[in-house]
């Protein structure tokens, strides 16, 4: 019982501590979101993925529920689209997650190629997706990253930020009147957009992993001392 409520506490403890700092990284903006005005991409679009690949899966989950929570208590109006806000950068993070993991089954690689072929599917299948149909097909590029054999970190991010994209376009699709030319004219955007999305992800991984070789050397250190 002990062992259980002591697991509960650290849970807890890990979804607000890693809650904590996406006040501030949401002040470093990266791009602005073309469709909403006065909204950007900022740090956390980078920051989420590598989180993922640091804590449990349902920490994961807490931490996008607390902060859906916060989103929907501060917002003046709460509409389907702020309801599922975090909801791309949540999947992009199970996504880095699963590619990152050496052990990820085939059918949990096939699960990750399916997600954005299906997104694929809704955003032609709407009026004004079907005419601007170009733009779903970024989202080969996670799918085929899933089912390769070998993944690197980059790659793994690539697809992550590329899935982010397809669930967030899909949300903008279907909330947001947006027309195809539009659409169509943000695909040099995404494309140098995401790139610079990777790379962050990927520094930022490599960053967090040499900070936690260093903890893990110092306390072995002063172990031996």
């Amino acid at each position: 019982m002990n062992s259980v409520l002591r697991s509960g506490y650290k849970t807890i403890v890990t979804i607000f501590a890693s809650t904590m700092p996406y006040g501030l990284l949401k002040l470093l903006k990266v791009s602005k979101m073309w469709g909403l005005p006065f909204s950007f991409f900022t740090a956390t679009h980078m920051v989420t993925p590598v989180l993922g690949s640091q804590i449990r899966t349902n920490q994961l989950l807490g931490v996008t529920l607390v902060r859906t929570l916060f989103y929907a208590i501060t917002s003046s109006t709460l509409t389907f689209f702020k309801f599922f806000y975090h909801l791309p950068s949540l999947t992009g993070a199970l996504y880095f997650k699963a590619m990152l993991n050496a052990e990820s089954s085939y059918a949990t690689r096939a699960f990750w190629a399916l997600v954005p072929l299906f997104c694929m599917a809704l955003f032609i299948s709407n009026p004004v997706g079907s005419q601007a149909w170009p733009y779903s097909l970024y989202w080969l590029i996670p799918a085929m990253i899933a089912l390769l054999p070998a993944r690197t970190t980059f790659l793994s991010a690539l697809g992550s930020t590329f899935t982010t994209h397809a669930i967030g376009s899909v949300l903008f699709l279907f909330c947001t009147p947006m027309t195809p030319a539009f659409w169509l004219a943000l695909m040099p955007v995404v494309f140098f957009e995401r790139i610079c999305f990777a790379l962050g992800i990927t520094t930022l991984y490599y960053l967090v992993t040499y900070c936690k070789q260093v903890v893990v050397w110092g306390n072995f250190r002063l172990l031996r001392a």
